[in-house]
């Protein structure tokens, strides 16, 4: 049809590593020259795949992508879409070529963790209270390291 419909999405993928607060992943941008209702997204990672819709804001789009896989290569694919009045997705732009990122190696030094959360490491600390403060059940190692 023509005025950038036509166009898959650039995708910008950045990771992150886990911290206290939530476990790493990606934070993604997608920017279209149409604004588009949905995009459609794909993440390869191992033999996986995870396919993903969030709702588009004109041309520029965020989102996080969660991972469990730390130092694993993963593969961003993405599409714009209209959404029809039945809630259908037909109409939609080419997928993009992949953008293949790795994600943040998380790490193995508490000391670093503690500072990438947010806690002042001067003072005398209790790894039970500082789970139970960010709401994490398990052990800190589970938690610094998650999948691994």
């Amino acid at each position: 049809m023509g005025f950038g419909d036509d166009t898959p999405p650039a995708v910008r993928a950045d990771p992150y590593p886990a911290t206290l607060q939530a476990p790493g992943g990606f934070r993604l941008l997608f920017l279209t020259f149409t604004s588009w209702d949905v995009i459609k997204y794909a993440v390869r990672h191992g033999s996986a795949v995870d396919h993903e819709e969030i709702k588009a804001t004109h041309k520029s789009t965020d989102a996080v992508y969660p991972t469990s896989q730390p130092g694993v290569p993963h593969g961003f694919t993405a599409q714009g879409c209209a959404k029809a009045a039945d809630g259908s997705t037909g109409y939609c732009s080419p997928v993009s070529d992949p953008l293949w990122v790795t994600a943040a190696s998380n790490t193995r030094s508490l000391r670093t963790f503690l500072r990438r959360s947010g806690v002042d490491t001067r003072t005398t600390l209790s790894v039970r209270q500082l789970l139970a403060r960010a709401n994490r059940r398990g052990s800190l190692h589970a938690v610094m390291n998650p999948g691994g």
